[in-house]
């Protein structure tokens, strides 16, 4: 039986929602928190600004619902020395000292900072801190290891345009990013 829930507020809470189930009944939890507060770009406020609140939140998550492993994203100047106290103390930290029942740390919790550009072909340049943790009690778990991505390089200006002009689905304007959208026009005034 597969569920598949697409908001974790259902569940930060000790008390819950019965659809998650209990200790160890959810297999993976994926947590793409709120970046602003710890971007550059952003305000960089931190704790200060209360969406912050969506790491808290995700930490909760993990406490009280214990999944057999999760995966959460954040932009790398989370670990930048403004903010890498809170992170190694409230979030790390509380996880790393969850124990099972004999006493035991009950996750196995690594951190690395990838850049996307290393798994697809995109051109972009987009590093982000990825924390996985894997439950110690599982023993499929104990061999689990961080992806070491592609060292393909990224394609070449030249190979995108022609690959757009024979390759199938035509992609509109209006379903663009505005962040696509100006890349795009970008590459159109270089081509030019």
């Amino acid at each position: 039986l597969t569920k598949i829930v697409q908001d974790s507020s259902l569940g930060s809470d000790a008390r819950g929602d019965t659809l998650l189930g209990k200790d160890g009944d959810i297999d993976v939890y994926i947590a793409g928190n709120s970046c602003q507060p710890f971007s550059q770009q952003g305000k960089n406020g931190g704790r200060k600004d209360m969406r912050s609140n969506t790491t808290r939140d995700s930490v909760d998550f993990i406490k009280h619902r214990r999944p057999k492993c999760f995966i959460m994203e954040q932009v790398k100047n989370i670990t930048s020395k403004k903010h890498s106290k809170w992170l190694e103390q409230r979030v790390l930290g509380i996880i790393k000292n969850l124990k099972r029942k004999d006493g035991k740390k009950l996750y196995k919790v690594r951190k690395e900072i990838y850049d996307s550009q290393r798994f697809t072909t995109s051109p972009q340049i987009r590093k982000r801190l990825y924390f996985t943790g894997v439950r110690t009690d599982i023993p499929c778990l104990r061999r689990f290891k961080m992806p070491t991505g592609s060292n393909r390089r990224p394609k070449s200006l030249a190979s995108l345009v022609a690959s757009s002009t024979t390759s199938g689905h035509q992609i509109e304007d209006w379903e663009l990013t505005m962040t696509e959208r100006r890349n795009w026009t970008a590459i159109m005034q270089a081509l030019k």
